[in-house]
């Protein structure tokens, strides 16, 4: 029988999430042309060299990245070719927002099945303010590894292994700051979780993506040492970023860069530890707000990190809302920090950062707490079996 009112309830839903899609899209759009001093400096070098050297690019270094993203610049250029080189830039970052977003989709579905909550995740994650700073007003790919991440935590969670580990390694083969979710990833390998066999997933993936570069002639040493060398550069403690290192001055680098290392490993262990003795049943929201914990703690108390380093715990922190959403407080937070990390490059005005490095601190020693420590959920199912 036809109820009115039911098919209403159905129909507003929709409704305004396309009307928020059509804005996040807006917002793009209008900041497409937006260029930074990253893209007169960077960017706009490489995508002109790969439009003058085409395919034989693959032999130079020409950029600081891996060859993942040399890749997916020439595939841009390819199919943007007669747009500005900016545009052919900030396409890459777009698509893959749609793919952050698309994976947020996926795991909120988990939970809320035949829904509208699975959408309004995906519109936050393309409305998030860090997200449309980070695309579309720098251009940045930083939503490139996060799609991995989160495809990470959408397999694992399905307990779909060897895809899990295959996603991770797609991340790793672009960023080295995939890293940060290695915390939680040992976490799932001890309690077998994710099979240690398939951690050979990740050297191989790489391995796999420098094979074009190294056949056009790349000198394999120089492949296999790109993130060695990335560490070598900016030597500094904190580039705009709302961590530990806001209250120590640039002159103190030599002395804190390898106490912040041994610092970052003895937290790291901590967590582990604790999340691995105290934690009986690894249900759906903890494993979630688990993995925002190893994103959050790691940029934290690492040196040398940028300001756009919790854009994957921001994303993170939109899915530990919907499935525990007495957390909101996390995402208010994270996103009001990160957020102000970002205004330091938009204004060209340096800004106290300390207030937001206590206020991620504050939400580190929460969420450790209460995931941890006092390990209450309102949520049952347990993760535990795992399936290749």
């Amino acid at each position: 029988m036809f109820q009115p009112t039911t098919t209403i309830q159905k129909i507003k839903p929709r409704f305004l999430v396309l009307a928020l899609f059509f804005i996040a899209i807006l917002f793009r759009f209008m900041l497409r042309n937006n260029t930074t001093i990253d893209h007169f400096v960077y960017t706009n070098h490489w995508i002109e060299f790969i439009r003058l050297n085409g395919i034989d690019s693959l032999r130079y270094r020409f950029t600081d990245y891996t060859p993942m993203y040399t890749y997916l610049m020439m595939i841009s250029t390819k199919l943007f070719y007669n747009q500005s080189n900016i545009i052919i830039i900030k396409m890459i970052s777009f698509f893959f927002d749609g793919i952050c977003a698309y994976f947020v989709y996926k795991i909120v579905a988990l939970k809320y099945p035949h829904t509208s909550q699975p959408w309004f995740a995906a519109i936050a994650v393309l409305l998030l303010p860090t997200a449309l700073l980070n695309s579309g007003y720098w251009g940045q790919s930083d939503s490139i590894y996060t799609s991995g991440l989160l495809g990470f935590l959408y397999f694992s969670l399905k307990k779909k292994s060897f895809m899990a580990m295959f996603m991770f390694s797609l991340a790793f083969a672009m960023k080295l700051q995939s890293i940060f979710l290695i915390p939680f990833i040992i976490i799932l390998l001890i309690r077998e979780i994710i099979p240690l066999r398939y951690i050979f997933i990740v050297p191989a993936t790489y391995i796999v993506t420098i094979i074009p570069m190294w056949i056009f002639g790349r000198p394999l040493t120089d492949l296999l040492t790109i993130y060695l060398s990335q560490m070598d550069s900016f030597p500094q403690l904190s580039l705009n970023f709302p961590n530990f290192y806001q209250w120590f001055p640039y002159s103190n680098y030599t002395v804190m860069y390898p106490i912040g290392f041994l610092l970052t490993f003895f937290v790291g262990v901590m967590f582990i530890w604790d999340s691995v003795t105290r934690i009986e049943t690894l249900d759906p929201g903890v494993y979630i707000g688990l993995a925002f914990l190893s994103l959050v703690i790691m940029p934290y108390f690492l040196p040398k990190m940028h300001d756009r380093y919790f854009y994957p715990a921001d994303m993170v922190a939109i899915l530990l809302v919907f499935y525990i959403p007495a957390y909101r407080f996390v995402l208010i937070g994270m996103g009001t920090a990160s957020f102000m990390a970002y205004i330091p490059f938009v204004t060209q005005r340096l800004i106290d950062l300390r207030l937001y490095a206590i206020m991620v601190l504050g939400i580190i020693i929460i969420t450790w707490y209460g995931l941890i420590r006092n390990n209450k959920t309102p949520d049952s199912s347990q993760v535990s079996a795992r399936q290749p």
